[in-house]
């Protein structure tokens, strides 16, 4: 039976939350049916459902996160975490609400603090590498900038619940007559135990919200059964397929480049204009893009604009494109490119950054389940899917994870480990 069910907003964030669970050798599953029947599998310990919701309507957002923790508490399971982003991007404040509504709990503890990845917690506001995140380069995302680091802010934008910002030692008593969203303060792993073993102690553990930071401690937290770690073989040859923006992305595609890489970066007309794939130019790029593939064991294909790194909502050639319509389109370009390379036979390591991607390409697949199998850098996971009767491993993080040389250090880690394949 589902021991805890995990809610996130995008793709990569479902992979490196599950992958926590993954690493103890705990059963999971990341799918992005929003309709999973809960009754399907009762070994399954904990279940991850990519709700694909950073970018809807807040009201919708609410409305889909409501649905499924309603049908989780209907099916009995008992412990329900929403995932957020680590930057406080997305719907926050609805989500949280729908959370808080749907379980009819007086209190929801939100602890969104990573700090393995140098996200921290202080007095209620959140800080990327010690700048408030509003000032971070994700105050600067073209698609979903945080405007504000207090989180009480965030979440009052689109909620009236009720906050309070709580730190650990708090004790039950002091929070007994609340009613709504605890924030709690975390500036170490240490201090998320503490708050762990606090809230597990005062009843409060099974309803909880925050990133993957704290998906860490579940397992030790909810007593979980541990089994054995699968086997896990690279391939020496690598695809990189990038569709993030983030500056730190940038960095790593160019560090990557530099050092031998063969980068392809697709033109606004392949980025922007779905017909152009079916055009007898656009299936003349796919072949070529294949036997790049197949010519350079260490590729990259990327949408990055290099002359207006950002500029979105333009006129490009005499067409406006709005901003939303530029991430959904850009997802479905490059999930259609990386489809046609795979089903041309490439079964090297392939890297996709940014959840919007790997959304694009699981859909193009057909592909709802995947199965995280390791954490091969702080939030760079490996996973395992099926698909035509074949296994398939996929390497995936989110746009803002990583140091400059993560991609040749992976790359370097895959030629020790594999055995060269295209």
């Amino acid at each position: 039976m589902i021991k805890l069910l995990v809610i996130a907003d995008d793709f990569t964030g479902a992979l490196d939350t599950g992958v926590k669970f993954a690493k103890e050798g705990v059963d999971v599953q990341v799918t992005s049916d929003r309709a999973f029947n809960f009754d399907r599998n009762q070994e399954m310990q904990v279940l991850v459902i990519n709700a694909e919701t950073r970018h809807l309507d807040k009201k919708e957002a609410y409305r889909v996160i409501y649905d499924i923790t309603k049908r989780a508490l209907d099916f009995q399971i008992s412990n329900i975490y929403k995932k957020t982003d680590s930057a406080l991007r997305g719907n926050i404040g609805s989500e949280l609400s729908a959370m808080v509504d749907a379980s009819k709990q007086k209190m929801v503890a939100f602890i969104p603090a990573f700090p393995q990845m140098k996200r921290h917690t202080l007095e209620g506001s959140q800080y990327i590498n010690g700048v408030p995140v509003h000032k971070s380069i994700f105050g600067k995302d073209p698609f979903d900038p945080v405007r504000y680091s207090y989180i009480p802010d965030i979440i009052n934008q689109q909620s009236d619940v009720g906050t309070k910002v709580v730190s650990a030692g708090e004790t039950r008593k002091e929070l007994e007559d609340f009613n709504g969203i605890a924030i709690y303060n975390a500036d170490s792993l240490e201090e998320l135990g503490r708050i762990g073993l606090e809230l597990k102690r005062n009843g409060y553990l099974h309803m909880t919200a925050g990133c993957a930071g704290f998906a860490e401690l579940l397992p030790g937290l909810l007593e979980m059964k541990r089994g054995s770690q699968p086997e896990i073989k690279y391939q020496t040859s690598f695809l990189v397929a990038c569709g993030s923006i983030n500056p730190i992305t940038k960095e790593q595609l160019d560090f990557a480049q530099r050092n031998g890489f063969y980068r392809i970066n697709l033109t606004d007309q392949q980025k922007l204009e779905k017909a152009y794939w079916k055009s007898e130019p656009g299936q003349h790029a796919i072949k070529e893009m294949i036997e790049c593939c197949k010519a350079y064991h260490y590729c990259i294909i990327d949408t990055i604009d290099l002359e207006n790194h950002g500029n979105f909502g333009r006129n490009i050639k005499g067409k406006f494109y709005e901003r939303e319509k530029v991430r959904k389109t850009i997802s479905d370009n490059l999930g259609y490119i990386l489809k046609c390379i795979v089903d041309a036979g490439y079964e090297g390591n392939m890297l996709i950054t940014g959840g919007d991607i790997l959304q694009g390409f699981m859909k193009e697949l057909g592909v709802t389940e995947l199965i995280p199998l390791a954490e091969i850098r702080p939030g760079v996971v490996l996973s395992r899917f099926y698909w035509k009767d074949k296994d398939y491993q996929i390497v995936s993080k989110s746009g803002g994870f990583g140091e400059r040389s993560l991609i040749i250090e992976l790359s370097d880690e895959f030629k020790k480990a594999g055995v060269t394949k295209c």
